[in-house]
């Protein structure tokens, strides 16, 4: 199905399609969406922005703030933003890369592509922004889960923390990882900043 509506957006936006992932999800989840892209022949519109995110608990939610980048040049006036998470639990990580990409830009649509969402994290995402932006998003979700163990991991979930189940141990390990796909497209023709 998530085939599908890739290729059903590529051929329905003419602008460029900005693929946001995470370092985490970006050999994964990333590489994935880009290849069903260029499948399609989208390939020449497709840009990719990796982030770097750590991750501080709060009381009252966590934060994410961005470390690093990799930004391949997009106008985003008026294109597609598909960012992808291998899971959403507190929308906290999707909020701040979203934020950081729309501070000047306007993009039309926003699809938000996850395996598993943790139930109200799709609210506490579009609660961050104004109405007339948040109603931009739409949400390809494999499944929904609605519990947490004691360790405030979701229940089923991925199982555990992500950083742990991807092979990285901690978020400081996975933010010394750099992603082979940003690697090879760094390599390419792209002149983007990596901070």
């Amino acid at each position: 199905m998530a085939k599908e509506v890739l290729v059903k957006l590529g051929a329905d936006i003419p602008q460029q399609l900005c693929v946001v992932c995470t370092a985490e999800d970006a050999d994964g989840l990333g590489r994935g969406i880009i290849q069903t892209l260029s499948d399609a022949g989208l390939a020449e519109r497709v840009r990719v922005v990796c982030f770097w995110n750590d991750r501080i608990p709060l009381a009252n939610g966590d934060l994410a703030p961005i470390v690093k980048e990799y930004r391949e040049p997009c106008n985003l006036n008026g294109s597609a933003l598909i960012v992808v998470k291998s899971i959403i639990a507190s929308a906290c990580v999707v909020r701040t890369n979203i934020s950081s990409l729309v501070a000047n830009n306007c993009p039309k649509h926003i699809f938000v592509l996850a395996p598993v969402m943790f139930k109200g994290a799709e609210k506490n995402l579009a609660s961050e922004f104004d109405a007339k932006f948040s109603d931009r998003f739409q949400y390809i979700i494999f499944a929904t889960d609605d519990e947490r163990d004691t360790n405030n991991y979701v229940v089923p979930g991925i199982g555990g923390s992500i950083y742990a189940r991807l092979g990285f141990g901690t978020v400081q390990a996975k933010n010394r990882y750099l992603p082979s796909l940003v690697k090879a497209r760094r390599d390419q023709s792209f002149h983007a900043a990596t901070v």
